[in-house]
């Protein structure tokens, strides 16, 4: 979308830590991450990893908002 870069910036500018965690292909993502604002940018996971890597950041004491389709 035309304005998710400036959406993205203004929740960095807050202080939110943003990660991209997708099932499309890595070089894809790596794409579509390169002038976004993401700490961390992974692709070609499934749902299941996913849910890992929320899992991990929770026990790490991190909070957990998502925005997408979910984890299918």
């Amino acid at each position: 979308r035309s304005d998710a870069a400036s959406a993205l910036a203004k929740l960095n500018s807050l202080g939110i830590r943003l990660q991209l965690l997708s099932g499309d292909r890595p070089e894809v993502v790596a794409d579509v991450a390169k002038n976004l604002p993401f700490e961390v940018a992974m692709g070609g996971l499934k749902p299941a990893d996913k849910l890992t890597h929320l899992h991990q950041l929770r026990q790490q004491g991190h909070k957990i908002g998502m925005i997408g389709d979910g984890l299918n």
